[in-house]
């Protein structure tokens, strides 16, 4: 069989986003303008043998193409201002592929499987024009007035910018992947399988920055590229079915080893001078005699969203899941996972995790990338959110009203052990770090997860002819609450939750 496959794209989007945090006066917004979108197109070649005799293969070839453009500011009313202009920042990825399966006996099975990757990523004409105090472009530090008093969209034009830089960027990555596996059938009702593959996720070219220092002119460029990550998985298992295929069980031990897994974070990734409010030792501006704020050209960090590299880290675990129908009308299904995630090697990085109040530094040493108080080893931390085991059941049963119609019914309940929300894990820390904050102080800010449990149910009516329905429901009846991010900052913890209990109806129709 010939199968050709065909996906195109096109979209497009503009946004404003405020991104005022409310802990201190420095604030600023994020704008999205029209002509900011993405375009994308894919085809793939597939030629596959049937499903009968004891070789069974497929091969083909892949392509994806995707352009993006971008054109929006960063609007930080105290200083700096950065409006980007990426007319043309492409991925261009291609892949040829084959798999098969060989029937060594009636009952064993091997299968070898192969893939080629080669990925480029390109920024073509990509421009960041600049506007700072320094230059005059910007209104002033603290100037509010003469800030209200121009348009909302004064900032939207580029040509008002004092200079820019050029993004140009480009990154290429090829790699070959296997796989081979075994599988036997027991009976027909059991078989267990095991299988070695590797995966590969392409690197970056991240974004560049091009910082000019206020005092002297002169101009420093960083570029934010990172490595691909690797992957090696090795998995083991069963799959069985009892009681005329009413019981269906599944049971998995595996083990992955990342090289290089990318972890992407806010971090500082240099210094520079720049002209600024000069504070005293409270973070207050210092005045002068005139009421107006000291400035002075200060050491100041570039902080960028970017992508790092962990050097390894494994992901080991036992899944075990269960789907039984112990009555005609009755389904019980679920499953039950055991996982250990964690850093395997060494990781020399810097902390940054409120480094300012942990270590009571200040901001500026605080995301200084050189500042050697911060260097630390991630060596043994577990990943993020990644409890150590969890468990989930859910029944159903449907009251037949023949007639009248159906009543489903649905409970569900789910566990999760304690974890981390970051990386950091703060409290594995405390005695190799020289945090100037007490350890019992510390723990009132460190991004442990307690373990929880979460209850959901759910009753829904449809008539005989099922052409609509309505549905009473409660998620998280328990009202438990659930942190899905962490961080924090002087001292100040914060973070993203989970919905609390809530309940409701629903209602639907088909046509």
């Amino acid at each position: 069989s010939l199968v050709w496959l065909l996906g195109y794209e096109d979209m497009e989007r503009s946004s404003a986003q405020d991104s005022e945090v409310g802990l201190d006066p420095w604030d600023g917004a994020t704008y999205f303008l029209d002509g900011t979108g993405a375009e994308s197109f894919s085809t793939e070649v597939q030629l596959q043998s049937d499903e009968y005799g004891d070789f069974i293969w497929i091969v083909g070839a892949n392509y994806f193409h995707e352009k993006t453009t971008t054109l929006g500011y960063y609007d930080n009313p105290m200083d700096d201002k950065a409006f980007w202009d990426q007319p043309d920042r492409s991925t261009d990825a291609f892949a040829l592929f084959g798999q098969g399966t060989y029937k060594l006996t009636d009952k064993l099975h091997a299968t070898f499987g192969y893939r080629f990757s080669d990925e480029t990523k390109q920024d073509k004409g990509g421009r960041t024009y600049r506007c700072s105090n320094a230059d005059g472009c910007a209104v002033g530090w603290l100037n509010r007035t003469d800030l209200n008093n121009l348009p909302v969209d004064y900032y939207e034009d580029p040509s008002i910018y004092a200079s820019y830089f050029e993004n140009d960027n480009k990154g290429s990555w090829q790699h070959h992947d296997f796989r081979v596996g075994l599988d036997y059938d027991v009976s027909a009702q059991t078989m267990i399988y095991t299988y070695l593959a590797s995966g590969f996720k392409a690197g970056g070219i991240g974004d560049v920055y091009e910082v000019v220092n206020d005092r002297t002119g002169d101009v420093t460029r960083f570029e934010t590229k990172f490595n691909p990550e690797e992957v090696l998985t090795w998995e083991i298992g069963a799959k069985s079915s009892f009681f005329d295929n009413s019981l269906n069980l599944k049971a998995a031990f595996f083990y992955t080893d990342y090289t290089d897994m990318q972890y992407a974070s806010v971090g500082s990734i240099g210094n520079v001078e720049r002209l600024s409010v000069v504070e005293d030792d409270n973070g207050s501006p210092i005045l002068d005699e005139n009421g107006e704020p000291v400035l002075d050209f200060q050491n100041q960090p570039v902080i960028a969203y970017y992508t790092q590299n962990v050097p390894g880290s494994t992901i080991k675990g036992i899944e075990f899941e269960y789907d039984w129908k112990p009555y005609p009308n009755g389904r019980i299904t679920g499953y039950v996972t055991w996982t250990d995630a964690k850093i395997s090697e060494d990781w020399q990085t810097k902390w940054d995790y409120d480094s300012e109040y942990l270590f009571d530094i200040s901001y500026e040493e605080s995301i200084d990338p050189e500042n050697t108080l911060l260097a630390t080893n991630l060596k043994g931390n577990n990943l993020a959110m990644t409890p150590k085991y969890t468990a989930n059941i859910s029944y159903t049963h449907t009251f037949n009203l023949g007639e009248y119609g159906f009543i489903h019914s649905w409970l569900n309940a789910s566990w999760k052990d304690e974890s981390y929300s970051t990386v950091w894990n703060v409290d594995k820390h405390l005695d190799d770090m020289d945090f100037s904050v007490s350890d019992e102080a510390a723990q009132y800010i460190d991004d442990s997860r307690d373990a929880f449990a979460v209850y959901n149910a759910s009753i829904k009516y449809e008539p005989q002819g099922q052409s609509w329905y309505a549905e009473v429901f409660v998620n998280n009846a328990s009202d438990e609450t659930i942190q899905y991010w962490n961080n924090t900052s002087k001292g100040v913890p914060k973070g993203s939750f989970g919905m609390p209990r809530y309940y409701g109806v629903r209602a639907g129709f088909s046509f």
